[in-house]
């Protein structure tokens, strides 16, 4: 298997994979201007909602009962080094979370920016 191909996202802001930094990589996820919101929880605590994230491959759709309600979701994962880092929304049962539909998910903790 060839190495994964790595986009680079410019100007102020960028949120990058931790793992990858750690072993001197810099693996760009998202941006600042893609954020949507930091008022969410994840695995490791607290978590950020974006509209789109770089660098990830998705793992098998699932069902999830969150907080909201349940969700159809998939795990993401960094391209270069395969740690995950949230998850992506596929679906939502109820009319007021359809809004997460299509946006991703990163844990706070496992990103450097």
């Amino acid at each position: 298997m060839g190495r994964a191909f790595v986009d680079s996202l410019s100007g102020e802001g960028i949120y990058s994979c931790l793992s990858c930094d750690a072993s001197a990589e810099v693996t760009h996820l998202a941006s600042r201007a893609a954020l949507v919101s930091t008022a969410f929880r994840g695995v490791t605590g607290k978590a950020f909602l974006f509209d789109r994230a770089v660098n990830t491959f998705r793992g098998p759709e699932r069902s999830e009962l969150m907080s909201t309600g349940v969700h159809t979701i998939r795990d993401i994962y960094c391209n270069r080094c395969s740690m995950r880092l949230g998850w992506r929304y596929e679906a939502a049962q109820e009319e007021s979370q359809q809004y997460k539909v299509g946006k991703v998910i990163l844990e706070k903790a496992l990103l450097v920016g």
